[in-house]
């Protein structure tokens, strides 16, 4: 009988809720593709959960109790499991806090560690809190591989972090999924709609944009141009837009669905033409390449890692974030020229499949696993 090759041992630290429980964003939707790909018959995959419980955020002693357990776990799993390499997904604030303190945990047990952070507000929590620099670079910045989105992130490793360009490479995200990629190969240009359709997709915050959109909204209204919007998600400002659409008597241009199922969402990415990112701060969205993917003409704000891939006026429009004014001009832009609309869209799809799908980036994926454990 033929010897096996051994699986190399990999252990994913980042979103794994179970699947009973409704947990939405970015990490969990890069990290939940990732299991759904060829990458778990190549390896040999555990994982840790590290998603947060509840949106709003429990109570800090609440997070601090559940930051405790899963480090116990984590330290325990690699003291008797041994794996050959972990990989740690992170965002911003406390997330990278607690992973910060798993990465020095791995590197006293002699675990390669690979970090792929996910949330632009890390650069600027990094330029903002000198104390936060410091833990950044004493533990994030200690790890063997750094995992950037984009050019963006890169630098930063680089210049801030002291990591070079075979230490930090480039992985888009790998959202671009064949399911929203054929709605996108599928539309239809030759019609168009009396009423175009907008989609806003994502976490319902005030960091999102959601009140601009709204502003811009009014100002879409008042120059008397038919469309209707779509908010699908939840957060903490989604009261505050309800409340917003009923003093300005925006109900027949606004409608809110909260989370949505994926078929749901395929359905809504179908049935839109334009979509909507009016963000504050981002890494590089999941929301956008879902919705380049399946053909949506994006406006999108100058933020995160969003230029390091999107050019301005051929892959989507791109406004100044905080400015209801520019994103009712650009909105207004798609809403009224058909051919504008067709050819952001055209273009966003290629951009998408040349760029994001999740093939291309579980190959880099695995191309810095396999370097990094024949180093070991």
């Amino acid at each position: 009988m033929k010897n096996m090759a051994k699986k190399i041992k990999v252990y994913i630290v980042g979103g794994f809720p179970p699947p009973t429980k409704e947990t939405y964003g970015g990490q969990v939707t890069a990290c939940i593709r990732l299991l759904e790909s060829s990458f778990t018959k190549s390896y040999a995959v555990s994982t840790l959960n590290t998603s947060q419980i509840s949106n709003p955020a429990p109570h800090f002693l609440i997070r601090l109790m559940f930051a405790l357990k899963r480090l116990i776990f984590f330290n325990l799993y690699l003291i008797f499991m041994r794996p050959d390499v972990s990989i740690i997904f992170l965002g911003s604030g406390s997330s990278a806090l607690e992973k910060g303190v798993m990465v020095c945990c791995a590197r006293l047990l002699r675990v390669p560690i690979i970090v792929f952070p996910r949330a632009g507000a890390l650069i600027k929590e990094y330029l903002c809190k000198k104390w936060f620099a410091t833990f950044i670079r004493l533990t994030i910045g200690k790890s063997d591989l750094f995992l950037c989105q984009g050019a963006s992130f890169q630098k930063f490793a680089i210049h801030q972090l002291g990591y070079d360009k075979s230490t930090s490479p480039i992985i888009p995200n790998w959202t671009a999924s064949e399911e929203h990629l054929h709605i996108g190969e599928r539309r239809k240009y030759d019609k168009y709609s009396d009423c175009p359709k907008i989609l806003y997709l994502g976490w319902m915050e005030d960091f999102k944009g959601v009140i601009d959109l709204l502003e811009a909204v009014l100002l879409l209204r008042a120059a008397q141009i038919n469309f209707h919007i779509t908010f699908s998600g939840k957060g903490g400002a989604l009261a505050t837009a309800r409340s917003f659409v009923k003093l300005h008597g925006l109900e027949n241009y606004v409608s809110f669905t909260g989370w949505v199922d994926p078929a749901a969402k395929a359905a809504l990415l179908e049935t839109c033409e334009i979509f909507v990112l009016p963000s504050w701060s981002e890494g590089l969205p999941n929301s956008m390449i879902e919705a380049m993917s399946a053909g949506l003409a994006c406006v999108l704000t100058s933020v995160g890692m969003i230029e390091d891939y999107v050019v301005g006026g051929r892959d989507a429009l791109i406004v100044s974030p905080k400015n209801p004014t520019e994103l009712a001009d650009a909105i207004k832009i798609l809403l009224i020229d058909c051919t504008a609309r067709e050819k952001i869209s055209k273009n966003g799809l290629l951009l998408a499949r040349s760029n994001f799908t999740l093939e291309q980036g579980v190959s880099l994926l695995s191309d810095e696993i396999n370097r990094i454990t024949i180093k070991k």
